[in-house]
Protein backbone atom coordinates (compact mmCIF):
# COMPACT_ATOMS: atom_id res chain seq x y z
CA UNK A 1 0.00 0.00 0.00
CA UNK A 2 1.28 3.60 -0.70
CA UNK A 3 1.98 6.06 1.89
CA UNK A 4 0.88 8.96 -0.32
CA UNK A 5 -1.62 10.86 1.08
CA UNK A 6 -4.84 10.31 -1.42
CA UNK A 7 -6.50 13.60 -2.36
CA UNK A 8 -9.69 12.79 -3.67
CA UNK A 9 -10.70 14.54 -7.32
CA UNK A 10 -13.01 17.54 -6.99
CA UNK A 11 -14.45 17.43 -10.20
CA UNK A 12 -17.41 19.99 -9.23
CA UNK A 13 -15.88 22.04 -6.90
CA UNK A 14 -13.08 23.10 -9.15
CA UNK A 15 -10.35 22.93 -6.54
CA UNK A 16 -6.93 22.02 -7.28
CA UNK A 17 -5.43 18.78 -6.80
CA UNK A 18 -2.22 17.06 -5.97
CA UNK A 19 -0.47 17.14 -9.71
CA UNK A 20 -3.16 19.31 -11.16
CA UNK A 21 -0.65 22.12 -13.51
CA UNK A 22 -1.43 25.76 -13.26
CA UNK A 23 -1.88 26.64 -16.67
CA UNK A 24 -1.96 30.59 -16.16
CA UNK A 25 1.46 30.43 -15.21
CA UNK A 26 2.91 28.23 -17.28
CA UNK A 27 1.35 29.67 -20.55
CA UNK A 28 2.60 32.89 -19.80
CA UNK A 29 5.97 32.72 -17.74
CA UNK A 30 4.10 35.18 -15.29
CA UNK A 31 3.67 35.04 -12.15
CA UNK A 32 1.11 38.22 -10.13
CA UNK A 33 2.19 39.26 -6.61
CA UNK A 34 3.12 41.92 -4.40
CA UNK A 35 6.51 44.07 -3.83
CA UNK A 36 7.27 44.29 -0.19
CA UNK A 37 10.34 45.98 1.48
CA UNK A 38 10.82 46.97 5.12
CA UNK A 39 11.04 51.07 4.15
CA UNK A 40 7.36 51.59 3.24
CA UNK A 41 8.67 54.31 0.90
CA UNK A 42 10.87 52.15 -1.28
CA UNK A 43 9.98 52.13 -5.37
CA UNK A 44 10.45 49.36 -7.48
CA UNK A 45 11.42 50.12 -11.50
CA UNK A 46 9.95 47.89 -14.18
CA UNK A 47 12.47 45.43 -14.82
CA UNK A 48 14.19 45.46 -11.34
CA UNK A 49 15.44 41.84 -10.25
CA UNK A 50 13.12 40.59 -7.42
CA UNK A 51 12.59 37.13 -5.64
CA UNK A 52 10.01 35.52 -3.59
CA UNK A 53 9.86 36.73 -0.34
CA UNK A 54 10.81 33.52 2.23
CA UNK A 55 9.08 35.89 5.21
CA UNK A 56 6.00 35.65 4.01
CA UNK A 57 4.06 33.56 6.01
CA UNK A 58 0.12 34.14 4.99
CA UNK A 59 -1.54 30.80 3.14
CA UNK A 60 -3.34 31.82 0.46
CA UNK A 61 -2.31 35.16 0.03
CA UNK A 62 -0.75 36.48 -3.13
CA UNK A 63 3.23 35.85 -3.81
CA UNK A 64 5.10 38.58 -2.23
CA UNK A 65 8.14 39.76 -4.17
CA UNK A 66 11.34 41.46 -2.69
CA UNK A 67 14.31 43.21 -4.14
CA UNK A 68 18.05 41.21 -5.02
CA UNK A 69 20.96 42.96 -4.68
CA UNK A 70 23.27 42.87 -8.35
CA UNK A 71 25.13 40.30 -7.58
CA UNK A 72 22.51 38.07 -5.95
CA UNK A 73 20.39 35.42 -6.90
CA UNK A 74 16.91 36.17 -8.11
CA UNK A 75 13.15 34.78 -9.48
CA UNK A 76 12.28 37.50 -12.16
CA UNK A 77 11.81 40.71 -13.27
CA UNK A 78 9.33 42.86 -12.62
CA UNK A 79 7.50 43.77 -16.27
CA UNK A 80 6.36 46.90 -17.55
CA UNK A 81 2.50 47.76 -17.86
CA UNK A 82 0.74 50.42 -19.61
CA UNK A 83 -0.57 52.18 -16.43
CA UNK A 84 3.14 52.61 -14.78
CA UNK A 85 6.76 51.54 -15.00
CA UNK A 86 7.23 52.65 -11.10
CA UNK A 87 5.74 50.75 -8.18
CA UNK A 88 5.27 51.77 -4.69
CA UNK A 89 5.11 48.82 -1.94
CA UNK A 90 2.39 46.71 -1.76
CA UNK A 91 1.87 47.36 -5.41
CA UNK A 92 0.46 44.26 -7.38
CA UNK A 93 3.23 43.61 -10.30
CA UNK A 94 3.50 41.13 -12.49
CA UNK A 95 6.91 39.61 -12.64
CA UNK A 96 8.54 37.11 -15.44
CA UNK A 97 10.45 33.82 -14.55
CA UNK A 98 12.85 32.79 -16.78
CA UNK A 99 12.02 30.45 -19.20
CA UNK A 100 8.28 28.90 -19.04
CA UNK A 101 8.12 27.25 -15.72
CA UNK A 102 6.05 24.34 -14.95
CA UNK A 103 3.96 24.97 -11.73
CA UNK A 104 2.15 21.86 -10.27
CA UNK A 105 0.04 21.49 -7.07
CA UNK A 106 1.84 19.17 -4.07
CA UNK A 107 1.10 18.93 -0.60
CA UNK A 108 3.08 20.00 2.20
CA UNK A 109 4.50 18.21 4.63
CA UNK A 110 5.58 20.56 6.60
CA UNK A 111 6.28 24.44 6.68
CA UNK A 112 7.17 25.49 3.60
CA UNK A 113 8.77 29.17 3.07
CA UNK A 114 8.31 30.88 -0.81
CA UNK A 115 11.17 30.49 -2.86
CA UNK A 116 12.46 27.88 -0.71
CA UNK A 117 13.83 24.86 -2.50
CA UNK A 118 11.79 22.42 -2.15
CA UNK A 119 12.01 18.00 -3.02
CA UNK A 120 9.46 14.69 -2.27
CA UNK A 121 9.54 12.92 1.05
CA UNK A 122 6.84 10.12 1.32
CA UNK A 123 4.89 12.28 -1.59
CA UNK A 124 4.81 15.04 0.55
CA UNK A 125 7.08 18.43 -0.85
CA UNK A 126 9.92 19.22 1.69
CA UNK A 127 12.99 21.34 2.18
CA UNK A 128 15.74 20.09 -0.43
CA UNK A 129 18.58 19.10 1.70
CA UNK A 130 21.37 15.98 1.62
CA UNK A 131 18.55 13.53 1.30
CA UNK A 132 15.48 15.45 -0.69
CA UNK A 133 16.73 16.21 -4.47
CA UNK A 134 15.69 19.53 -5.20
CA UNK A 135 12.44 18.82 -7.66
CA UNK A 136 12.07 22.60 -7.68
CA UNK A 137 11.22 26.07 -5.52
CA UNK A 138 7.68 26.59 -3.26
CA UNK A 139 5.60 29.63 -4.86
CA UNK A 140 2.98 29.73 -1.83
CA UNK A 141 4.22 29.46 1.97
CA UNK A 142 1.98 26.22 3.52
CA UNK A 143 1.81 24.41 6.51
CA UNK A 144 1.77 20.67 6.99
CA UNK A 145 -1.02 18.54 4.48
CA UNK A 146 -2.25 21.85 2.81
CA UNK A 147 -1.77 22.38 -0.96
CA UNK A 148 1.16 24.01 -2.66
CA UNK A 149 2.18 25.02 -5.98
CA UNK A 150 5.81 24.35 -6.84
CA UNK A 151 7.77 25.40 -9.37
CA UNK A 152 9.43 22.34 -11.00
CA UNK A 153 12.48 22.56 -12.49
CA UNK A 154 13.57 25.77 -11.77
CA UNK A 155 16.73 27.79 -10.08
CA UNK A 156 17.30 30.61 -9.11
CA UNK A 157 18.98 32.99 -11.72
Amino acid sequence: MSTVPQVQSDQFAQSPMRGDLDLSIMHSGVIVGTVYSATPTDTFASGSRVKLDPAMATPGALPRFVAVADNAAGHGTIKRTPQKALFLVGDIVEVQFGGVPAVQWQVAGGTITPGLSVGLASGFVVASDGTHTAMGIALDYATDSTMIRVITGFVAC
